[in-house]
């Protein structure tokens, strides 16, 4: 994953370029149903469970980072109402900005009673 938002771009050259402050983030991990720089939309929260959840990444190596969580977004109990396709690392629970973006390997249509989720390293971040 290295498909960084716009809004991230920002940041760094601020930060790197420009002097100015660039506080940590606490990340969490976002499902869209389509590409959320297109006309993806995150999932609905209505009656399906589901919410961004928090993902933790280990030290960074040669530009690059994976998640050292397990992340789990719970039982859906109700469908997502599309086959979920991308997914997104924001810097707030709700709304927010997106920092970083892609497509899932294989997408998934969930349903009620799945249990969308990723083990620890499958996200991987790396700049180039």
């Amino acid at each position: 994953m290295s498909d960084k938002s716009t809004f991230a771009r920002n940041a760094v050259v601020d930060a790197l370029l420009r002097g100015t402050t660039l506080t940590g983030i606490s990340p969490f991990v976002a499902l869209y149903i389509g590409n959320p720089y297109g006309a993806g939309v995150e999932v609905s929260t209505v009656g399906t469970n589901y919410s961004r959840q928090s993902v933790t990444f280990s030290a960074p190596s040669n530009g690059a980072t994976s998640n050292s969580n397990n992340i789990s977004f719970g039982i859906a109990s109700a469908s997502y109402g599309g086959t979920v396709s991308h997914f997104a690392l924001c810097d707030q629970v709700t709304g927010g900005n997106i920092l970083y973006a892609d497509a899932l390997t294989v997408p998934q249509t969930v349903g009620n009673g799945n249990e969308p989720k990723f083990a620890a390293t499958a996200i991987t971040v790396q700049e180039s």
